[in-house]
């Protein structure tokens, strides 16, 4: 199955959280008050920022999250708070005298013209870190990794990162600090440090070159003197390296067409978390990172990477193609974004450009579309009197666009249709329908291959064998 299942992993995140807003609109001239710019904003959207991507990430990647951090007694905390419940991330926030940190982004012609900032630096907060301490303290035993986002903004102190540390060396699970700032004594210990190469030279005191040979000889220099386990420094389109005492590996990263580098060092967090979470060795949950990287620089806006496009980047279309073990999990994500689920099924033996033609038609019953494919359909294959391999079928099928899941099945769909409990259940041509009406779907609708598969009373009244 060329599939990653995240859904039995759960990171604590603990960090700086922020609200992102987003003004885009057209830029038609420029103002008469001064040489400047006129938006004429169309839409505004708002998302999670600073830490809160990572947990929006680690979401749309189909884990699950616990977030710790800051907020103010203000409409943005309230409202960070609001979009952690819709997202479903669980949260145990503490509310500061402090405004929630809010950037706001006008974008024109997909250009930011600016961005406001409102925030303060924690500072003498010492009371408001021992709280998310205790708090990390009740979900340590409950986590498969945790993830440090500093963001400079004065939440990671020394005290609420060396205890974090700490804590998960003690049930021995990973902690990835993605960081901030020049005083790297807090985050000795960690597992995994992440800085980019201009936060690296910031943390050595000295300007480092973004080659291969200036990398692991101050990276190597890091490591010992903050007792880090690996540092991991990500060098925009060099790629990323991963400096431990006993290698050191360079991952490059394909060409991209970059649109907006925001959120890429969150999503590199939130993919290694995950990855190592269940069990994917670090060299495998790196290069998932920097695939997860260079999918989200491809976007504007602080935008999360989504398991499809994760999975597309890994595997290509083959990532379609899933075991029957999978789907319930894949359902139940797909429910929880509301989205109408069709399954569609059939006599895929001998494809025919029909069959495309009734999958097109079916993919536009709903918002997905799962095809589950017989590796021994019956009766079916009895009729057209040929051989089959259905394993060709896999393939061709899941190379379809409007394709978004295949499943091999060893006889009947009903298996697929139990577990995925799908809205619309798509019959294709000669074959049985069953039981699937009845038991498994809201609907059931019948496709004819051609005119002569359509109103036959025998095929409609079948059973099976």
């Amino acid at each position: 199955m060329r599939t990653l299942d995240f859904s039995k992993a759960t990171v604590l995140v603990v960090g700086d959280v922020m609200v992102d807003q987003y003004h885009f609109g057209a830029v038609h001239r420029i103002s008469p008050e001064a040489p400047v710019p006129v938006v004429k904003v169309d839409k505004t959207s708002v998302t999670l920022g600073g830490a809160g991507n990572v947990v929006n990430n680690i979401r749309h990647l189909g884990g699950s999250s616990v977030l710790l951090g800051f907020v103010g007694n203000d409409p943005n905390g309230a409202l960070a708070a609001r979009l952690l419940d819709e997202l479903g991330i669980q949260s145990a926030l503490v509310e500061t005298p402090l405004p929630t940190t809010t950037k706001v982004r006008v974008i024109g012609e997909h250009q930011q013209i600016v961005r406001l900032d409102f925030e303060e630096v924690a500072v003498n907060t010492r009371e408001y870190s021992e709280l998310l301490l205790q708090r990390a303290a009740d979900w340590i035993k409950k986590v498969d990794a945790i993830v440090i986002s500093d963001y400079g903004k004065g939440v990671c102190d020394d005290g609420l990162c060396q205890g974090t540390i700490e804590m998960a060396r003690s049930v021995g699970i990973p902690i990835i600090v993605d960081s901030k700032g020049d005083d790297w004594n807090k985050y000795r210990h960690a597992t995994i440090v992440k800085p980019n190469v201009k936060e690296f030279g910031k943390a050595l005191g000295r300007e480092i070159q973004n080659d291969d040979i200036e990398i692991e000889r101050y990276g190597l220099e890091a490591l010992r003197q903050y007792q880090f386990d690996h540092l991991l420094v990500t060098r925009s389109e060099k790629g990323i390296s991963l400096i431990s005492a006993q290698e050191t590996v360079h991952f490059h990263t394909e060409a991209k067409e970059v649109f907006d580098v925001s959120g890429a060092g969150d999503a590199v967090a939130a993919t290694l978390a995950l990855a190592l979470a269940v069990g994917i060795d670090l060299q495998s949950s790196i290069e998932l990172a920097n695939q997860a990287a260079g999918i989200v620089v491809s976007k504007m806006g602080t935008a999360p990477v989504e398991y499809d496009e994760l999975m597309f980047a890994r595997y290509g279309y083959t990532h379609k193609m899933v075991g029957i073990d999978y789907i319930g999990t894949y359902a139940e994500k797909l429910r929880r974004h509301g989205k109408k689920i069709v399954l569609a099924t059939g006599d895929f033996a001998r494809l025919q450009k029909d069959h495309v033609r009734c999958l097109r038609e079916a993919k536009r019953l709903g918002d997905v579309l799962i095809v589950a494919i017989s590796k021994n359909p019956e009766p079916a294959a009895r009729v057209s009197g040929l051989p089959t391999d259905y394993g060709d079928s896999l393939e061709i099928i899941s190379a379809l666009e409007f394709v978004d899941c295949v499943v091999a099945v060893d006889s009947r769909p009903d298996d697929v249709a139990r577990l995925a409990t799908p809205d619309v259940v798509a019959v294709i041509g000669d074959y049985p329908i069953g039981n699937l009406k009845d038991e498994f779907a809201k609907q059931v609708v019948v496709m004819p291959l051609t005119d002569r598969d359509a109103g036959d009373p025998a095929r409609d009244q079948a059973i099976y064998a």
